[in-house]
């Protein structure tokens, strides 16, 4: 029976049940994938200590349940020795500790949890070593070749030492054996590639692979072993000798992996497609059948469907600079959060361990709107980039400096080599040059390689408003500016909150100028047939509204008189907010006009009159007479044309609803523009509509209104 060793395994996530985890291959065909040395699906290989592999849960009816990315540590690391501040074992499984931590913190990392992924204390777990027979499709962890119990990896670095190699501790060099064998003094060592200066005790994959004969005979019952049970181990292990072909290794060490949600696009393609490259561009440069190349094709297919941008050309520019700000945003937000000071020892920092997720979009939302950026893995490239003036990478705004210019310059006719022969360029003796010369430079000698055409995937000679020229000057300025962080003496050079600062304030800038208000250049807009039904529909409902605010207007008016209130008291009506009489001294020294009635001699009290009353009075016989009186100081006292004899007034009339009906006409308005702006406005036009004149006339209109003097009508005698 296998004994229980100190790592997780992954066989029971990958055994056939009701869900599963299905490693992706390259083929489904038997004899292609034994031509294959690697059969799995590769997502991105950049990275230095570990590759992105593709891989899926299913069901047991083989249908997908989520794509994830799988990020595994590499059998071999691709790194430079480096003696003065050398990597090891212990400094890389720190990496994968701290990069899980900051994974598991935040949620929006797309972290797949799963439970062997920690062990008892919290930390990463290790798995088990895991190879994989193509023929039966069938993975399995290797055993020693002499008693079929797990091989593990020997950190002792006692016992390396004495065996005459390299300790575990202060080296990258691993070992996997037998540790019950070893103390029965009959061990063997394996390792992934064997190296000249190897002892005779060392096998290398190869060997331990053949060797697995040795146990097919035995008559112990070694149920880890596929090989065993199959009828065709006589061609893997016989004369035909097919076992290297037909197995295959998915780990050759214990490994540590990071299961992500698999993400839409590279981040270096989506920046691609976002700068206008079509995706015939992109694929071709990519190795043939990638996986990356179906990925830009299924987003070139969503944006056919849906609208990638907000704007037309007019603002493409500042579109397309505000959205590359965002990017970078979100990306110095990462690199807030990662543990990239203990990558010192790597070649470089990487951006090609990022993804984009382009969700499908909501509401109006464009396409391209909704982006969100994710690292998938530990951000270590192995292609050997260097800082302008082939300085290493020392610190977060470095890379980011590198990244700001990458984000901004690369295109169809430059490349990021060519952008940093240019940097390479502003430096002189080692020293960057000055913000200032920087500028003046870029301006002169380099404008058709720093200019703001430079944004596009297809540079081309347009022309740039003025205006817009000082926003991208200002973005090339604060891409210096982090370039000039390392050597400027101040404490916030190296402080990324700081940036992040300056980067969102940039981003307001260009985001004001893009909603600002602009004449629409739009042609007539379509409504739909159902639309339009719609709005009659609803106009409908109003109209009834209004119509019945009406008649229960009319029939307050033709109360009869013991029902009437007392003019001392403001009427009230129900579920409606009461009118308030204001005190005299907030009436406004306005002209007033009072129509008095045969018989009046003077003005009602001031107390006594009633708000204005439009086209609601009741009808009489005689045409009352008009009387205008000025406020106190703004006129004469009165001007008459027939004075009437003297008579006690009646009782006036409920005071007016024409506040209320002038409320009610505005509201009714408003809700019908509102009402027709969901059907008639683009959601760019909603953003921000520009003012018309057919609402100034209106606010004139209504400014008007108010200024008419009050209109008082007095009841005729009986």
């Amino acid at each position: 029976m296998r004994k229980n060793t100190a790592y997780a395994s992954l066989i029971p996530y990958l055994q056939h049940s009701s869900a599963y985890l299905a490693i992706s291959l390259r083929s489904n065909d038997n004899d292609e994938l034994e031509r294959l040395s690697n059969p799995f699906v590769v997502v991105d290989d950049s990275s230095a200590i570990g590759r992105l592999l593709h891989a899926r849960f299913v069901t047991d009816g083989a249908s997908t349940i989520q794509e994830l990315s799988l990020f595994v540590q590499r059998n071999q690391y691709h790194v430079a020795p480096n003696s003065l501040e050398p990597l090891t074992n212990r400094r890389i499984a720190s990496l994968w500790q701290k990069a899980f931590d900051v994974y598991l913190s935040r949620s929006d990392s797309g972290l797949i949890r799963l439970s062997a992924l920690t062990d008892d204390n919290g930390g990463l777990n290790t798995f088990s070593p895991l190879f994989f027979c193509k023929f039966r499709r069938l993975f399995f962890e290797p055993p020693c070749p002499r008693c079929g119990n797990p091989l593990t990896q020997c950190e002792d670095d006692g016992i390396l030492d004495s065996a005459g190699l390299p300790s575990f501790s202060s080296s990258l060099h691993r070992y996997l054996y037998c540790e019950d064998c070893y103390k029965g003094g009959e061990g063997l060592f394996y390792v992934y590639d064997r190296e000249m200066e190897d002892s005779q005790m060392v096998r290398d994959r190869w060997e331990l692979i053949n060797s697995f004969s040795s146990l097919l005979d035995n008559p112990a019952n070694h149920e880890h072993l596929p090989c065993k049970a199959c009828d065709k181990r006589e061609e893997c292990f016989g004369a035909k000798n097919k076992a290297s072909s037909r197995i295959s290794i998915f780990s050759f060490y214990p490994f540590h992996m990071l299961p992500f949600e698999a993400m839409n696009i590279h981040c270096t393609d989506f920046l691609a497609l976002l700068s206008g490259a079509s995706s015939e561009e992109i694929v071709s440069t990519l190795p043939p059948a990638h996986i990356r190349a179906a990925k830009v094709l299924d987003v070139q297919h969503n944006m056919e469907k849906h609208p990638p941008f907000f704007f037309d050309a007019e603002k493409q520019f500042l579109e397309l600079l505000y959205l590359k700000l965002v990017f970078l945003r979100q990306l110095t937000d990462w690199i807030v959060t990662l543990p990239l000071e203990d990558l010192s020892p790597l070649s470089s920092f990487s951006i090609d361990s990022f993804w984009v997720n382009l969700p499908e979009p909501v509401d109006t939302l464009p396409y391209f709107w909704n982006f969100k950026l994710k690292p998938h893995g530990l951000i270590a490239s192995s292609e050997g980039r260097s800082f302008p003036a082939h300085r290493a990478l020392e610190s977060k705004t470095d890379f980011l400096a590198l990244a700001w210019f990458f984000v901004m310059l690369r295109n169809a006719k430059q490349d990021m080599e060519k952008v940093l022969e240019y940097l390479n360029s502003m430096f002189i003796d080692g020293a960057p040059l000055s913000t200032e010369a920087f500028l003046e430079r870029i301006e002169s000698s380099f404008s058709y390689k720093f200019g703001p055409q430079s944004i596009f995937w297809n540079p081309q000679e347009i022309e740039i408003p003025e205006h817009y020229k000082a926003l991208w000057k200002s973005c090339m300025e604060l891409g210096w500016r982090l370039t000039r962080a390392r050597f400027d003496d101040t404490s916030r050079s190296g402080n990324v909150d700081y940036w992040i600062a300056e980067i969102e304030g940039l981003i307001k800038s260009v985001k004001k100028d893009l909603f600002a208000s602009m004449p629409s250049t739009a042609g007539p807009i379509e409504v739909s047939k159902e639309d339009i039904v719609l709005d009659k529909q609803i106009g409908a409902v109003l109209t009834g509204i209004a119509a019945k605010w009406e008649s229960e207007l009319l029939e307050s008016i033709r109360l009869p008189k013991q029902d009437l209130p007392q003019p001392t008291a403001p009427p009230e009506r129900e579920a409606e907010e009461e009118y308030e009489l204001p005190q005299q001294q907030d009436i406004p020294a306005l002209e007033e006009t009072i129509i008095v009635a045969p018989g009046a001699t003077e003005p009602p009290p001031a107390h006594e009159v009633s708000p204005p009353v439009r086209d609601q009075a009741p009808a009489q016989e005689e045409i009352p007479e008009t009387v205008i009186f000025s406020s106190p100081g703004s006129g004469p006292e009165s001007t008459t044309e027939t004075t009437p004899p003297s008579a006690e007034p009646k009782p006036y009339e409920p005071p007016s609803q024409q506040s209320q009906d002038k409320e009610f006409e505005k509201t009714l308005s408003l809700l019908d523009q509102e009402l027709l702006d969901l059907v008639d406005e683009t959601p760019a036009a909603k953003k921000e509509k520009p003012s018309t004149q057919p609402a100034h006339d209106e606010e004139e209109k209504l400014k008007q209104e108010e200024e008419i003097p009050e209109t008082v009508i007095i009841k005729p005698d009986d």
